[in-house]
């Protein structure tokens, strides 16, 4: 008779559950944020751009002496220049500012973490 499941498997059934509840939360999250939220322009005070895979790029801005940081792309990190304005939006529900653009980010996490949910529950003895 055939194994269903192998001893690990269970575990990466979990891991992968808990990346694409991940995934699907920011997604979601993103598409309705940009719905509700305020397109305003600020001065940039400040910006750390990286090519690093796990070291994000960011710009700051300052909104009421609050200072915010919004992440963004490496590239349109590279393109903007401290003390010129940018286009953010703004999230008044939970404060915080995000660069427009981002939801084919979240997408494709979306459907990579669902392609590795979905293959989680194919049993296959890798050892």
């Amino acid at each position: 008779m055939k194994k269903l499941y192998y001893k690990n498997q269970l575990f990466y059934i979990i891991v992968a559950t808990v990346f694409f509840a991940g995934a699907l939360f920011f997604y979601l999250q993103n598409i309705n944020s940009e719905k509700n939220a305020v397109l305003e322009f600020h001065k940039i005070l400040g910006k750390s751009c990286s090519v690093a895979p796990k070291i994000s790029s960011y710009v700051r801005v300052e909104k009421k002496g609050k200072i915010y940081t919004a992440n963004l792309s490496e590239q349109d990190c590279a393109d903007l220049i401290i003390g010129e304005k940018v286009k953010l939006f703004y999230n008044k529900k939970y404060d915080y500012f995000f660069y427009p653009g981002r939801e084919k980010v979240y997408s494709i996490r979306v459907i990579f973490s669902g392609i590795i949910f979905f293959f989680s529950f194919i049993a296959v003895e890798i050892f």
